[in-house]
């Protein structure tokens, strides 16, 4: 009988690993040890050994005798673990006796050794001596974040106190710990739960007698998480403290370490949980299977050492194509040997790779440029395939990427030849530096008519720097400054007077064969709407430049890009004053044809919606419509102007308009108007023809009068960008957007509305995608994919991209699938109607007689069969092939009345469906070849644009049987049910959609997707597809909603096609939403304010910083922890994204600069000086003389920065984030003032 793993004795393991003074090995190690009479035992091949061998020493891990390995490297990381153990066990003994555990805790303080405080606070908040105690405060007191002498003095003071037999660890760090300040697991008696002291030593003590994992109890478990004050961390690090063979902490130490291990699909850390947490510990073990959990802890605590303190950058060589993988899996894996399995000549720098260190990506074929930058998530490992790799994951794409000419002569790093290499300090600096310079910069240029029309013409145009008589231009200096991919807006100086272009500078100043100093700008997008000076002056405050060029500040051409940006629709208050006109007449008589614009000339446009109020004793809301002209100059039409009270008709400015609703019978009146929230302070009855109002305040108008529908629906361009800089809500607000084109209205419970979201991406009304650099037309449109067929052999198969789908069920939706019933009450079936070749004859005969048809069989007669035998029997005696038997059976005896067939056509799409009506019967004389039928009611029939299997099946396809019943757990009965609603409206979200190649992923598609190109529109348009040879169109159903990150790229910078397409709207930080956000007196509205002013001053308003950061703050129960959180894993980071880690800007952004506190303040020269306590970015510097022992000519003093500590453990005060919008805190701070 063979020896099974479980019978290897574990002192033998033990042996083997005391003698090897370690706790991992390699299989070659484990295969030549001397455990080779054991495993000659054991009937098993050399995998399975080396699996034997790695399950005994993890059982002998979970059943505690991890104590018994007599190692160094051991006893110095690990050797905290017996003492632990042996204390948990004696503090067992104090359940009952708590008052016993305080007097030993006074006792230690007696002794001047640093304990937790014992005291309480009774329910009027007055000072009590503590009367309990529990398990994990008492553990606290050498379990708090401290210095290790104080802790081994506490480990001491009980190892002698109760004559423990564990030796005193010689090292502790590394043992997850409890900030000082939460050392108390319960909360002060006044706060405390009734049962909470009772709930913590019931865990305490049920962790210390389960046997594994699994044994850990469900109910006691999240008796814990419900204690007042216990956080996932602190469960789990008390877990681990005291069986570190069975648990592992699940803390902001641990999880970054492991993170990329864990499948994402699983969404562990999107909620903790008794199930997710278990699930954690049995990836954890898969995934790290060679190591203790104490060890998986340990390297964690040494890994978030480097992340903070020590990180490293590489330079990374990829071929175009391996590159391509990294931008479109986001991670890629760098194999460490060559394809002969040699150890590459940089191997050594392979070793020193290490989790967070940076990597520059240089793409060495297809461009040659330095192109992104990644990190490291994992070092040295084996991947799936066997090869030994690191592992890389993308961080940002280089909005200029770097040639290498540039980098060789700015740098002088030459890397060409090395796949991997560390760099110096200087040579990073060196890159960074650049990075910082290629940031496009924005420039005004002046033109003339001759070449401003060559520019339009030619599509570029050389500028020169001098006058014919040879004397130099002004402001000579900005064109040395131009840059490759500088922005330049182009202004015609005379006769138009206006901007009319936006270029980019192709090639920098040089001398061309006239030895002419010029340098050479193209055509990014030809301004369908120029710009007056007078416009730009009104809207941006920029005025007429002087000179042919100009360099713009970034916060200039920020407001210049925000004006050239597509016109939105604006919304408006046509106020009619009845004294000078009868407007609720010429509402009755249909005669309202224009409107005057007195104001607002240069706003209201065409497309524009507007709502009339009537002032007076009977002031009210009348009609809403919307403009359908431009503005016009003339008189009014005699039909009009009969309602006036004027005998004057005078030339005037108005615009065409169409009422669309009328509430003349009941209409809203200016008390309703005031009574509801949304309305009051809109500018209803302010004197002026023509006011503006909101979007929100239009809409609650419909509302009010119950307009629905596609009234509701149609205030939506089809096409539209929601683009804004980080954290501003757009993909909170695409939500919304989408529910209101397809229902109308949006429900204001939030869950409620992401219910209704799932839903209907579910049925395939809404689909959600996200662009990247590599995304495909096939992807996108329709492409080929490998598919293996029955016999095995690889054929092609045309597959439906996203766009192409969803296009072809909104153009479906005008079919409405006869069916009101329970759908979940029918069985289902597929069946073919011939080969797909042949299917056309076929089904058009089925369709057009109500029936389904069997092709086998031939034409016997099977009416008398009433049992699969009695098939059989007539299929033999008219020698009919075997397998005919079953599908007879299935389709005469097992379909029954009342079922649904679906019909197919090929493997991938669905064609038809129908109810069975009818019973069997035999027809040989039709003009199709098959003679076997059933009657059917068609309820859903398509001639075209079938659909896709994987719209109706869950991860399934059609199998080629030709009849087979359908288990309803495969269908999507959402889908299915979507079919019975008529004209739904679909949308199709594409985040991040400025960066995908617009022109790969589109194609000739683009100008389809123009709403008045689409389909039954007046310019509809149609092309054939170039795969499948469909004739496609653009239903007028399906909207388009992207989203943009403008801290990414500019609008300027678009795909021009694009740009020309979609509508934009803006998302901006909206501080409003913070109001009443005040933590431990820090004004939040105040304070992000003042952050987005100096980051659009330094910078632009691009790049601000968007609310939804800090609207998780008003439902944390810990504010200013989660604000601290926010500060140094989100802003902060941001920061240094945006100013290329310009450490002084950012201080200045977060009222940092020393400057800022006052002018008497000096520079720190510690990172301790008190004026770095108060800083988020805290600096000192470096003096030269102190630092090099001389005065170097080539150096001056220096600065250097680092993030407050303090920050991340939220122990920073309160004060520090006061004094980003506070200027006398700041000043406070300076002088060193309470």
């Amino acid at each position: 009988m063979a020896l099974t793993w479980k019978r290897v004795l574990k002192d033998e393991i033990l042996k083997f690993v005391e003698e090897n003074k370690k706790l991992t090995f390699t299989r070659k190690e484990i295969m030549n040890s001397k455990l080779e009479e054991v495993f000659n035992k054991v009937d098993s091949n050399a995998e399975e050994k080396e699996t034997i061998f790695r399950n005994r020493l993890r059982q002998i891990e979970e059943e505690g005798y991890v104590e018994k390995i007599d190692s160094n490297k051991y006893k110095f990381n690990y050797g905290w673990i017996p003492l632990y153990k042996e204390i948990a066990h004696k503090v067992l003994e104090y359940e009952n006796k708590q008052d016993k555990l305080i007097e030993i805790i006074k006792e230690m303080k007696s002794k001047d050794i640093n304990t937790i405080k014992l005291e309480d606070e009774n329910e009027n908040g007055e000072k009590i001596p503590i009367e309990v105690m529990d398990p994990f405060t008492f553990f606290n007191n050498f379990n708090r974040s401290m210095k290790i002498e104080n802790r081994l003095a506490i480990l001491n003071f009980l190892k002698d106190k109760w004559n423990l037999k564990s030796e005193l660890p010689d090292d502790i760090k590394g043992v997850p710990t409890v900030m000082p300040l939460m050392a108390w697991t319960f909360r002060y008696k006044k706060d405390r739960g009734k049962n909470d002291i009772r709930t913590l030593w019931e865990f305490f003590k049920h962790l210390l007698q389960i046997e594994n994992t699994n044994s850990l109890d469900r109910q006691l478990f999240n008796n814990m998480l419900n204690v007042k004050g216990i956080g996932t961390s602190f469960i789990t690090q008390h877990m681990f403290n005291i069986r570190p063979e069975l648990f592992l902490p699940f803390d902001n130490q641990t999880k970054p370490y492991i993170k990329y291990k864990i499948n994402d699909n699983l969404n562990i850390y999107d909620s903790f949980t008794y199930e997710s947490y278990l699930k954690f510990i049995e990836i954890v073990r898969k995934e790290f299977s060679n190591y203790l959990l104490a060890e998986i802890s340990h390297k964690a605590f040494i890994s978030e050492g480097k992340e903070h303190n020590n990180v490293k950058y590489f330079w990374l060589n990829r071929s175009k194509e391996n590159y391509e993988k990294l931008i479109k899996n986001k991670k890629s894996d760098v194999r460490t040997h060559t394809e002969e399995g040699n150890k590459r000549q940089v191997y050594s720098d392979f070793e020193k790779a290490s989790l967070n260190d940076n990597v520059y990506i240089y793409e060495v074929s297809g461009e040659k440029k330095l192109k992104a930058i990644a990190k490291v998530v994992k070092g040295i490992h084996e991947n799936n395939d066997g090869n030994e790799v690191i592992t890389v994951e993308l961080e940002k794409e280089l909005e200029n990427p770097l040639s290498l000419k540039l980098i060789n002569e700015e740098t002088d790093i030459d890397h060409m030849g090395k796949v991997f290499h560390e760099l110096t300090s200087v040579e990073v600096e060196k890159i960074k530096e650049l990075i910082k310079n290629k940031s496009v910069n924005y420039y005004w240029l002046n033109r003339g008519k001759e070449t401003s029309k060559k520019l339009l013409k030619n599509g570029e145009l050389i500028v020169k720097t001098t006058w014919e008589d040879g004397s130099i231009m002004q402001n000579y200096e900005d064109y040395q400054n131009c840059k490759k991919e500088d922005v330049v807006f182009c202004y015609e100086v005379s006769p138009a007077m206006k901007l009319f272009a936006i270029t980019k500078v192709v090639e920098e100043l040089h001398t061309n064969e006239n030895e002419e100093v010029v340098l050479k700008i193209e055509l990014v997008e030809k301004l369908d709407n120029p710009i007056s000076m007078d416009d730009i002056k009104k809207r941006t405050g920029i005025t007429q430049r002087n000179g042919v060029i100009h360099k713009l500040k970034k916060n200039e051409a920020s407001k210049l890009k925000e004006l050239i940006k597509r016109k939105n629709i604006n919304y408006w208050i046509f106020n009619s004053n009845p004294k000078k006109w009868d407007i609720i007449q010429a509402l009755e008589d249909d005669n309202l044809y224009t409107w005057g614009a007195n104001q607002h000339k240069q706003e209201i446009t065409k497309g524009d919606k507007f709502v009339i109020y009537v002032a007076g004793e009977k002031r009210g809301i009348y009609a809403t419509g919307k403009v359908v002209s431009n503005i016009k100059t003339g008189k009014e039409n005699e039909v009009e102007f009969k309602y006036s009270k004027s005998d004057i008709n005078e030339e005037r400015d108005y615009v065409e308009v169409e009422v669309l609703n009328k509430f003349l019978d009941n209409p809203i009146s200016y008390k309703e108007i005031l009574d509801n929230k949304i309305l009051k302070d809109a500018n209803f009855g302010h004197q002026g023809t023509n006011l503006e109002m909101s979007e929100r305040e239009f809409y609650e108008i419909l509302k009010l009068k119950g307009i629905k529908g596609e009234n509701m629906k149609n205030k939506f361009h089809k096409n539209t960008i929601f683009y804004g800089p980080p954290g501003t809500g757009k993909t909170y607000n695409v939500v919304g957007r989408a529910l209101k084109i397809i229902n109308g209205e949006v429900s204001e419970d939030r869950e409620e509305a992401i219910r209704e979201f799932e839903d209907l991406s579910e049925s395939g009304q809404i689909e959600f995608i996200t662009f990247h650099q590599s995304y495909s037309y096939e992807e996108f449109i329709e492409g080929l994919k490998p598919i293996t067929d029955d016999s095995g052999d690889i054929k092609y198969e045309i597959r439906d991209g996203v766009f192409k789908k969803i296009a072809s069920n909104a153009k479906r939706s005008s079919r409405n699938f006869k069916f009101t019933e329970n759908l979940e009450d029918y069985s289902f079936y597929k069946l073919s109607l011939g080969r797909k070749e042949e299917q056309s004859e076929i089904f058009d005969y089925c369709i057009n007689n109500n029936v389904v048809a069997l092709g086998w069989g031939e034409d016997i007669d099977f009416a008398d069969c009433e049992t699969k035998e009695e098939i059989a029997t007539k299929i033999k005696q008219n020698n009919i092939r075997e397998i005919a038997t079953n599908f007879i059976h299935k389709f005469k005896n097992l379909l029954n009345k009342g079922d649904i067939v679906f019909i197919s056509h090929g493997n991938l799409k669905l064609k038809a469906i129908g109810k069975i009506t009818g019973d069997y019967f035999h027809d040989n004389n039709t003009s199709i070849r098959y003679s076997q039928f059933r009657e059917v009611e068609w309820l859903y029939v398509l001639d075209d644009n079938f659909i896709d299997v994987s719209d109706i099946l869950i991860n399934k396809q059609f199998s080629r049987q030709t009849i087979y019943p359908i288990s309803k757990e495969d269908i999507n009965f959402k889908y299915l049910k979507n079919l019975t609603k008529e004209n739904k409206n679909y949308v199709l979200i594409i985040d991040e959609i400025n960066r995908g190649n617009i022109s790969k992923v589109f194609g000739e598609l683009i100008t389809l997707i123009e709403e008045d190109k689409r389909l039954g529109e007046e310019n509809e348009m149609k092309i054939t597809l170039p795969y499948s040879k469909e004739e496609f169109g653009v239903p007028q159903n399906l909207y388009l909603i992207g989203t943009m990150n403008t801290a990414d790229r500019s609008i300027a910078l678009m795909d021009t096609a694009l740009r020309r397409r979609f509508s934009f709207e803006e998302m901006m930080p909206e501080e409003n939403h913070l109001d009443d956000l005040d933590i431990r007196g820090i004004n939040v509205k105040k304070m992000l304010k003042t952050i987005n002013d100096r980051i659009e001053f330094l910078y632009d308003r691009d790049h601000t910083i968007g609310h939804s950061y800090f609207l998780t703050l008003k439902n944390e129960k810990d504010k200013f922890r989660k604000l601290c959180e926010i500060f140094s894993n989100k802003l902060i980071p941001l920061l240094q994204e945006y100013f290329y880690d310009d450490w002084e800007n950012i201080q200045i952004v977060l009222g940092d600069h020393k400057d800022q506190m006052g002018e008497t303040v000096d520079t720190a020269n510690s990172f301790s000086d008190e004026i770095n306590e108060y800083r988020f970015v805290q600096s000192k510097e470096f003096d030269e003389i102190n630092i090099l022992g001389f005065d170097h000519e080539n150096y001056e003093n220096i600065n250097t920065y680092r993030i407050n500590s303090d920050l991340i453990n939220a122990e920073v005060s309160p004060k520090a984030f006061i004094k980003i919008y506070d200027k006398n805190e700041r000043e406070k701070i300076g002088k060193n003032e309470e």
